[in-house]
Formats: C-alpha cells, sequence, structure tokens
C-alpha cells in the first residue's frame, strides 16, 4: 500500500504519525513534537493561557519579506501536516509550480474545543453531552483582539489571513465566515459539523442568501465521500444546495469531496486538497493581456490585493504577477507580462530591465543585452536619472554579454 501513495502523501502520511505517536522522554511520558516553534499567549479573554505552535517558511530568518498567515484550529493535531502541505505546495523544488502562498501557520491549541468551536449552548446531542458549548463568541474576540495583534506584532505579516478548522473547528470556520467576514480573507472548512443546534449555520446561510448578504470572501468546504448520517446530511444534502446556487452569482465558494475517506480519515487530505482550492486563481493567465488595458490593470490590482502584494499601484502589481509567473515556472507568461508593461511604459527604464531578466530567464541573451542598455540609454536621458540603478543596469550588463561571449566560444 506504501508503495502506491505518491511523495507528498507519504510526507503528510508521516507527519500524521509523527505528531500521535510522539517521543519518549527521559522521564517515560510521551512528548509530542512539532514542526514549529511554541509558545503561550496569556488570554484575558478566556482567562486562561493558550499554547500556539508556529511554523514559519524555511527563508523567514533570511529574508526581510512578509507572509500571509493561515490560522489553524486544533494545533496540536494539524500543525505538522499543515507545514508539510503548505511548504510542498508552496516552495517544493521538485514542482514546476508553486501552487499556494508560503505561509506562516499558526497552529492554535484550544483547552477545551468543545467549549470555544461551538456558536450555541446545546448540553446533549443524542448520547454526547457538551456541557461546556456555547463560548464561540468569546473564543473569536480572542482570535481578532488579543491572537492575531500579537502575532502581526511578533512576525512579518501580510494583510492576508485565512482560518481553517476540521469538524466542531468546521463549524467555527463558518459561523466566522457568516458573522465576521472580514476578519479573514479565506475560510477553509474541513467536514464542519453543520448538524449543531439542528443546523443553525445552515439556516443562516439561507437567510443571508434571501436577504442578498451572503459574504463575498473565499470559501472552501470539503467532506469524505464516506461520511453518513448527520454529517452528511447537514453538509452535502443542505448547505451544499445552498451555497452551489450562491456562488453562482459571484460567490466565491468551492466544495471537494475527499474519496473513499470517513469523518476522521479525511481531514488529512482535507486540508492538502482545500488549500489547493482556494488558490485557483493564484496565478495569472497571459490571455488578460489580450483584451483592454483597463481589464489588465483592474485586473491585477485585484488580484494583487488579495493577496496582500500591493496597494493601489498598478505597476507593482505587475510585478508581483511576473515574479509568481516566475515562481510557477511560467517564463513564457511572465515574459508576455514584461513586454506588456514595457509597451505601457516607454519610457521607464525599470519596466525595460524587468523584460531583459525575463529574456535572460528564457536563455535568449540576444533579447536580454537589447534591452539592458534601452535600459541604460533611457535612464541617462531622464532628467533626474538614478546613479544607483544606472550601476546596476550597467552590471547587469556586463555580466551577460561575459556569459554571451563564453557561449559563443564553445
Amino acid at each position: 500500500m506504501a508503495k502506491k501513495l505518491t511523495k507528498i502523501f507519504q510526507i503528510l502520511f508521516m507527519s500524521c504519525i509523527f505528531i500521535h505517536s510522539g517521543i519518549i522522554n527521559a522521564h517515560g511520558q510521551s512528548e509530542k513534537k512539532y514542526l514549529g516553534e511554541q509558545t503561550t499567549l496569556k488570554s484575558s479573554l478566556l482567562g486562561e493561557n493558550i499554547k500556539l505552535i508556529i511554523y514559519v517558511p524555511e527563508n523567514y530568518h533570511s529574508s526581510k519579506k512578509e507572509y500571509p498567515v493561515l490560522y489553524l484550529l486544533d494545533g496540536d493535531f494539524f500543525i505538522n501536516q499543515a507545514a508539510a502541505a503548505v511548504q510542498f505546495l508552496s516552495s517544493c523544488p521538485y514542482i514546476r509550480q508553486n501552487l499556494i502562498p508560503e505561509f506562516i501557520v499558526i497552529g492554535i491549541v484550544s483547552n477545551d474545543r468543545n467549549r470555544d468551536f461551538t456558536p450555541t449552548h446545546m448540553p446533549v446531542y443524542e448520547d454526547f453531552k457538551f456541557p461546556t458549548s456555547g463560548g464561540g463568541k468569546i473564543f473569536h474576540n480572542f482570535l481578532k483582539k488579543e491572537l492575531m495583534p500579537f502575532i502581526e506584532k511578533e512576525y512579518r505579516t501580510k494583510p492576508h489571513r485565512v482560518l481553517a478548522g476540521w469538524s466542531l473547528g468546521g463549524l467555527f470556520t463558518i459561523h466566522t465566515y457568516l458573522n465576521h467576514p472580514d476578519d479573514f480573507s479565506a475560510y477553509l472548512a474541513i467536514s464542519p459539523s453543520l448538524w449543531w443546534d439542528n443546523q443553525i449555520a445552515v439556516k443562516q446561510t439561507e437567510s443571508l442568501i434571501a436577504s442578498h448578504k451572503l459574504p463575498d470572501k473565499k470559501l472552501t468546504v470539503t467532506l469524505g465521500s464516506l461520511e453518513r448520517g448527520d454529517m452528511q446530511n447537514s453538509v452535502e444534502y443542505s448547505f451544499l444546495p445552498l451555497m452551489t446556487n450562491a456562488s453562482r452569482k459571484n460567490i466565491q465558494f468551492r466544495y471537494v469531496e475527499i474519496q473513499n475517506e470517513g469523518h476522521n480519515t479525511s481531514p488529512f487530505l482535507g486540508l492538502y486538497e482545500g488549500l489547493k482550492s482556494l488558490y485557483y486563481n493564484w496565478t495569472f493567465t497571459q490571455d488578460i493581456l489580450n483584451d483592454s488595458s483597463d481589464k489588465a490593470d483592474t485586473y491585477s490590482l485585484n488580484l494583487a490585493k488579495e493577496y496582500g502584494y500591493a496597494g493601489n499601484d498598478a505597476a507593482e502589481s505587475y510585478n508581483f504577477l511576473m515574479n509568481l509567473a516566475v515562481l510557477q515556472g511560467k517564463y513564457d507568461e511572465s515574459l508576455k507580462i514584461a513586454e506588456y508593461l514595457t509597451k505601457k511604459n516607454p519610457k521607464s527604464s525599470y519596466a525595460l530591465f524587468n523584460l531583459g531578466i525575463m529574456y535572460y530567464r528564457i536563455k535568449d541573451l540576444e533579447s536580454a543585452i537589447t534591452c539592458f542598455k534601452k535600459a541604460i540609454q533611457t535612464e541617462e536621458v531622464n532628467s533626474n536619472p538614478k546613479q544607483n540603478r544606472m550601476e546596476m543596469y550597467k552590471q547587469v550588463l556586463h555580466d551577460v554579454e561575459e556569459e554571451a561571449k563564453k557561449r559563443g566560444k564553445k
């Protein structure tokens, strides 16, 4: 069976085993090991300490980059899986496409998930008892007023946040999406317990759709194909039809069925597939450049703004998209963006320089050298030429010309 697993699922599977098996310490006690540093945040709202497990991208400490943040409920269960999935999907050197952004992952360890993840008090449900349920409002205030300010102060973050949770955590995720949509940029609910309190979240969804107030935020819901009973009824037969119809009206909803998995085994793949689903537009298709410039500008600005990479500057937005295409190995698309920018800004030496870089990436050294020379000439005739740019252009031109000479001799 193990031979049939792909490389990524082997990595994630081992992460899942690792988090549950633990390691025996010197005192004979089981000690869990996590992919990330651990800290504790004292919450005055909850009246207790909350354990956090924080994973940062590999190059975090050697760069000055800012990163979006994935807030992960049930962090003690999920952090190793999430860290492995994020690392593989965002920066694995063996795949050409980076399918999602690099993330800082915040694993939140609740002291009482039945209390913190439930929006209403429901002490008994069939044979299960939930005496502490109904603390979702306080836990939400903890996230918004204590945890997120702490993370944004201590870490280099972009204004792009994702909330993800499984089961009751998925219920909390959808409740937050419905009631506080602006707190996060996107939501991932894995096998959410929408049966809770006579499907209260489903009823609220129906009401918001009827009043045309359903949030315009990304929401992906996953469910195992083997899940049955109230879980299947509340998600597949109640919530899904509502959201499917709503998504035809520009609601950013996606549903992912995890084949051959039940409730307790689907979170492993639900997290991985759900992240991919959320970032379906983490790319830039060159056909947008074939349309009017206004449409291309609007598209690039909106996409860059969605991911926290630009404000209102179209040039910065295009640079973000050009670099994104490079990260995804889409050099033809990055070249198209660079060509578009030079046509749009013919007096920009930096646009010409970037075009030269894109030609260099596809090994067209002759075109690259031509662009670098034009960039130097364009900067020289500026009323106030920037010397640091001129030096950079000339140094790059020199290096590429030397490389071209060596290639010519071979």
